[in-house]
């Protein structure tokens, strides 16, 4: 303490200025450094949960497909658009399994798993009952439009 009295004000402000820059010097360096851990873990944030959900976005878009595929079956005036319609529900359902399970990979959650569980439980219903609804709308007469009706379609 007697050799800080001892020094001139300046020499104890330059001093004091000195610490000071070793200190914010340590603190710049554990940032730097802290960075780089916080970008790779941006990255992985990125590769795992981004992408997983654009995966799940893609079963759902399809999902919608499947939606629009049945009901141009159902509206259907010949038995081409009705095969053409079933080909592309039974195309949109396989896409969605298979979005579906590139996004399962990616999610880590217990309560990811278990919406995972409970989307694998509720596809098989929904599979069972779209193949009814076809097996039945399959036996019903085809749709009749007039022709004024399919130009404005």
């Amino acid at each position: 303490m007697n050799l800080i009295k001892n020094l001139k004000v300046g020499s104890r402000l330059f001093a004091a200025f000195g610490l000071l820059l070793a200190l914010l010097g340590v603190v710049g360096v554990i940032g730097i450094m802290n960075m780089s851990k916080i970008n790779d873990m941006a990255d992985a944030m990125y590769l795992n949960e981004v992408e997983g959900m654009s995966h799940i976005k893609d079963a759902n878009i399809n999902l919608i497909y499947i939606g629009r595929a049945r009901g141009n079956y159902l509206l259907a005036t010949s038995e081409e658009e009705r095969r053409q319609a079933k080909e592309n529900i039974d195309r949109f359902m396989k896409d969605f399994d298979t979005y579906v399970e590139k996004a399962k990979p990616l999610f880590f959650s217990d309560e990811a798993k278990r919406l995972f569980n409970v989307i694998a439980q509720e596809e098989k219903g929904y599979d069972n009952a779209m193949q009814k609804a076809l097996s039945l709308a399959a036996n019903e007469p085809l749709t009749q439009r007039s022709e004024e009706l399919t130009q404005a379609l």
